[in-house]
């Protein structure tokens, strides 16, 4: 059995991980040794020198003294580049944010051992909201193009722990071949170019695509938001 440790560019411990019969497996707390694919992600990402070989004695030191808080990602096999899930750990207390697209309490990473599908990576433990907010970006993108069909929705947020909650948009957009156009209220739409400016980083703003039936409650959201803003309208 081989043990590594990972560190990040800050030099901070980001990992253990273990090879060996087995194949990978990276220590996750309580749940123990899970199966892993940190190491091929940092082949992957061309940065093998974070993992440093240690002893089985040292790489026990290191786990000893990881924080309570933890983040990680459990990846399964479809669709490949959209997590099945990002797991917060607080001591023993765990939440995942799943392709349900919401928090809730979790016993996803004890249940990694019987499911031969998922593997796990850390991240940060700071990075859980940003994680749970691609999660979601990745995830309602597969929707858009393989199920949604029609118009193209987008609900715009002003950051990424907002867009985690559909209630907290703030603008509504959708688009029709190649125009785009905002939602005003009481069914009016008006032609914009804002859409293409927040996807190529153009704007402070975040968001994400939606469905044609969220679109239509989130338009009645909106419209009884600017009634109490302003009862005259």
């Amino acid at each position: 059995m081989k043990y590594f440790v990972v560190r990040d560019f800050d030099s901070d411990v980001r990992a253990v991980v273990r090879t060996g019969i087995g194949g990978e497996q990276i220590h996750v707390g309580p749940a123990g040794w899970v199966r892993s694919v940190m190491l091929r992600y940092l082949e992957l990402t061309r940065t093998p020198g974070w993992a440093r070989q240690v002893t089985e004695e040292e790489a026990e030191a290191v786990i000893a003294a990881r924080p309570a808080r933890r983040c990680f990602l459990v990846w399964s096999a479809e669709p490949s580049h959209v997590p099945f899930a990002v797991v917060r750990l607080d001591g023993e207390r765990e939440e995942a944010y799943t392709r349900e697209l919401a928090w809730g309490p979790s016993d996803l990473l004890a249940g990694v051992a019987g499911r031969s599908e998922l593997q796990v990576q850390e991240q940060l433990p700071t990075s859980s909201n940003t994680e749970a907010y691609l999660l979601a970006l990745r995830y309602r993108e597969h929707l858009q193009e393989h199920v949604w069909k029609g118009i193209l929705y987008h609900a715009i947020f002003h950051d990424t722990g907002q867009a985690l909650d559909l209630a907290n948009v703030v603008r509504l957009v959708k688009r029709d071949t190649w125009k785009e156009y905002e939602y005003y209220g009481g069914d009016e739409w008006r032609p914009i170019e804002w859409l293409r400016s927040i996807s190529t980083g153009g704007s402070a703003y975040e968001h994400l695509p939606i469905s044609p039936d969220e679109a239509r409650r989130l338009m009645a959201h909106l419209d009884e938001q600017r009634l109490r803003d302003d009862p005259r309208r």
